[in-house]
């Protein structure tokens, strides 16, 4: 009986434990995501109505290995800020509640708290994850066609975008889903489909397309150039060079005086008796 009772009592004082951290607001829950892109306001709604005996509201921050500090306080007759660059950016809204932090930059990533005092002297915190991130640019694709034989092209897709950090990769052809690389590898019968790459970070997006009949036909300069044409161009390059050469070898036959194409100062004649050129 009395082991019984002494349960009894245990449980009753785990119970009161339990209420007493819920009336003092502690372990209110996970923090809320938020992302947002630099340069665009943040916007930190706390979505639900503030308890009818609220007397203060402290908005608090904690960035990257800094200490928590107050960015403003909020009392039914005034709001008094902080004396700091971030509260010089921030203001706070009756409606709805929110807390607006303008032109924001990555330094200002971390965590904020909306510390909701009571005239009973509780203390109800709702917390924010906040990270900030730069828009992802354009993608640049570039393509190498291993091989190419009877209809079929083998290529390889390549997918960056230049100095972007902590973003991620996805492939898709005709909106079909295929990888989750930056490098494509691709082999079919060459006909008009769609390949896009993708590049996310947890803010933004950007995409790039390629068309694999197109892919497939970027092989450099004379692979853009029809065979024919190539081939003129080679033949007129041979005549041209065989016309200088001939003459060339003329003037160096007949020697006429002591100038020369190639330059002033520069003297080809033949000495009268034959020997090395001079003037």
């Amino acid at each position: 009986m009395q082991q019984h009772g002494g349960a009894l009592h245990a449980l009753e004082m785990l119970l009161c434990l339990v209420l007493g951290a819920a009336g003092s607001g502690q372990g209110t829950g996970e923090c809320r995501n938020r992302t947002v892109l630099t340069g665009s306001d943040l916007h930190l709604l706390l979505e639900e109505a503030l308890p009818p005996d609220w007397s203060a509201v402290d908005w608090k921050v904690t960035l990257e290995a800094q200490p928590r500090q107050r960015i403003l306080t909020v009392r039914k007759d005034k709001i008094y800020p902080a004396n700091s660059t971030l509260s010089q950016r921030a203001t706070f809204h009756w409606e709805p509640l929110s807390l607006q932090i303008r032109a924001v930059t990555q330094a200002d990533s971390g965590i904020y708290y909306a510390e909701i005092a009571t005239s009973t002297a509780s203390v109800w915190t709702k917390c924010f994850h906040v990270s900030v991130w730069e828009p992802v640019g354009s993608p640049r694709l570039e393509t190498l066609v291993l091989q190419e034989e009877q209809g079929w092209c083998h290529l390889q897709l390549s997918c960056t975008v230049p100095g972007a950090t902590a973003v991620s990769y996805s492939w898709s052809r005709d909106s079909d889903p295929l990888g989750n690389q930056s490098v494509l590898l691709v082999s079919e019968y060459v006909q008009p489909v769609l390949y896009v790459c993708n590049v996310s970070n947890p803010a933004s997006w950007s995409t790039a397309s390629i068309d694999m009949a197109t892919a497939c036909t970027q092989k450099g300069l004379f692979g853009a150039i029809p065979f024919c044409a190539v081939t003129v161009l080679l033949l007129l390059a041979v005549c041209i060079a065989s016309c200088i050469a001939y003459w060339f070898g003329n003037w160096w036959k007949d020697g006429y005086g002591c100038s020369s194409p190639l330059g002033a100062g520069i003297c080809l004649r033949r000495a009268g008796d034959g020997s090395a050129p001079g003037c």
